[in-house]
């Protein structure tokens, strides 16, 4: 299949920069589908700056890494994620000693982080990730993830997926709000994307569900649902507007 052409000079997505060079920034990030996501499934794209678009692949290869390590890897939603992600540590995989450095590189990181036993906090670990085995404390590990990048990974869906379906940037009077929610404390959003929200399947593994406003194309509540366990929720709003009108 040919290369796409890139798009031409114009406004970052992410950014809003003007008049930048400008790549294909996937919506969804490629390494976040399973390998049993259809081989025809579109993998929505939205133009970004090359800055941004970099920074952001970052943080989403970070945050994935540590994602997958609290998800099920024997289930259709998350196949071979789990197994990629561990190759991706493994300098006996890498193709050059560089390669090999940014390997060890990214699983030391990793390890360093988790917490075991104790060293767990009671508060503050994010819904649907808690433990889920029955497993003595002792027995269990964590790793901190910082909320920043749950929400920068966040406003770039949302980003992207209001430009695909308006072709409008989010800027101001409009922000961008993310929520942490348990299924209790997201009870109402629930029922109204039940009962009025638009659905986008993106293969078994990633689900983005869209509650909308009657008289604005851009105002939206969303939930970004990946591998049947982490949920993301989040708002766009004009800032004098915090009321969503259905």
């Amino acid at each position: 299949m040919p290369k796409p052409k890139p798009p031409p000079i114009g406004r970052c997505v992410h950014c809003l920069t003007e008049n930048v060079p400008r790549n294909w920034d996937h919506v969804i990030p490629k390494s976040w589908y399973p390998d049993t996501t259809p081989a025809n499934l579109e993998k929505w794209t939205v133009p970004s700056c090359f800055a941004c678009n970099a920074s952001l692949g970052i943080i989403e290869d970070e945050l994935l890494r540590y994602l997958i390590c609290c998800v099920n890897p024997n289930t259709e939603a998350a196949s071979g994620i789990y197994k990629r992600i561990l190759r991706s540590m493994d300098p006996n995989a890498a193709k050059s000693e560089k390669d090999a450095r940014i390997r060890l590189a990214r699983r030391n990181k990793l390890l360093e982080g988790m917490l075991h036993g104790e060293e767990i906090p009671e508060k503050g670990i994010y819904p649907g990730l808690e433990e889920r085995w029955a497993r003595p404390r002792q027995n269990q590990s964590a790793i901190i993830v910082t909320e920043k990048s749950f929400r920068r990974a966040t406003e770039k869906i949302v980003r992207g997926i209001t430009y695909i379906e308006t072709e409008q940037f989010i800027e101001s009077p409009y922000e961008i709000d993310f929520f942490a929610l348990t299924d209790i404390g997201a009870a109402d959003l629930i029922d109204l994307l039940d009962l009025y929200g638009t659905t986008y399947q993106r293969g078994p593994g990633i689900q983005i569900r869209k509650l909308k406003t009657t008289d604005d194309p851009v105002a939206a509540m969303f939930s970004i649902k990946f591998w049947n366990t982490v949920t993301m929720y989040a708002s766009v709003m004009p800032r004098e507007n915090n009321d969503l009108t259905i």
